[in-house]
């Protein structure tokens, strides 16, 4: 059995720390481990070619995504498809898919330039990210007409949402195969993440933004107003750095999936797909 992971350079090893565990162990348990890097590819599409009995998509960048698409026309088996996390990180599709699963999320906007949120701020705080980040990267708290004037160096567009200045938690939901673990730090200075117990109705609202995207491996911030969880953002790479024995969780849930596909079982998948708006 093979697995890909298709990862991003931003360490000095081959894979990130928690990756690399997970890779370790599946060596040992008899899985050999390729990491794909799109930035250090020959760049010659004729070349391409499914290697492997399944791909983890762990980066997110362009050309990763583009490569992950050719993959699976080449009918690669991927964790989680490419069209996903595509989806996923276009927040403006990404927060219409979750309100027609009846899931709630803070008040949204989507506008051309940052500029244009300056009436909003009368009501209150807003969370501001440049189009096209992932999993948060680059958001800033938006309070005032003097903070949003400071942004002179995010590109258009930008996606915000209503923050409650009240929540000074960030809180993070992974899940693995159905397994639910909460992370979460203070905001905005702390730095580390820390477990949180998760109630029924969190476990429940992140199940149903899982369901939303046709996915069992994925992460979901979570944002509070008025006592009322609200799910901010859906990641197709979960946050497992911070989770007990994360690496281990990922590896058991890499093996089984592998397993299946070269046994030809179908993989464990929840209902539907992120399709229908």
């Amino acid at each position: 059995m093979r697995i890909g992971v298709i990862a991003h350079r931003r360490w000095p090893a081959a894979l990130g720390p928690l990756m690399s565990e997970a890779a370790r162990l599946l060596v040992e348990w008899g899985v050999d481990v390729e990491a794909v890097h799109p930035e250090e590819s020959s760049g010659d599409v004729a070349a391409l070619g499914r290697e492997c009995d399944l791909y983890l998509l762990e980066a997110r960048s362009d050309l990763a995504l583009s490569l992950a698409g050719a993959l699976e026309a080449d009918d690669a088996t991927i964790v989680n498809p490419p069209a996903v996390a595509v989806t996923c990180r276009d927040r403006l599709v990404a927060t219409r898919i979750l309100q027609r699963a009846g899931v709630p999320v803070p008040a949204s906007y989507a506008v051309a330039h940052a500029g244009k949120l300056a009436p909003l701020l009368e009501d209150g705080p807003l969370l501001v990210t440049p189009w096209g980040a992932c999993a948060g990267g680059g958001s800033r708290l938006v309070r005032d007409i003097d903070e949003l004037d400071a942004m002179t160096d995010v590109a258009s567009p930008v996606f915000a949402q209503r923050h409650d200045a009240r929540d000074a938690r960030l809180r993070s939901i992974a899940c693995v195969g159905g397994q639910l673990f909460g992370v979460e730090r203070g905001w905005p200075d702390d730095e580390g993440y820390e477990p949180f117990p998760l109630t029924p109705d969190l476990c429940e609202l992140a199940l149903r933004a899982g369901r939303a995207f046709g996915m069992e491996l994925f992460g979901v911030d979570l944002s509070m107003s008025d006592g009322r969880p609200h799910v901010t953002e859906v990641s197709s790479v979960p946050r497992l750095s911070s989770v007990p024995d994360g690496a281990l969780r990922l590896a058991d849930y890499a093996y089984d999936a592998v397993r299946r596909v070269v046994s030809d079982e179908p993989l464990r998948t929840v209902a539907r797909g992120a399709g229908a708006l």
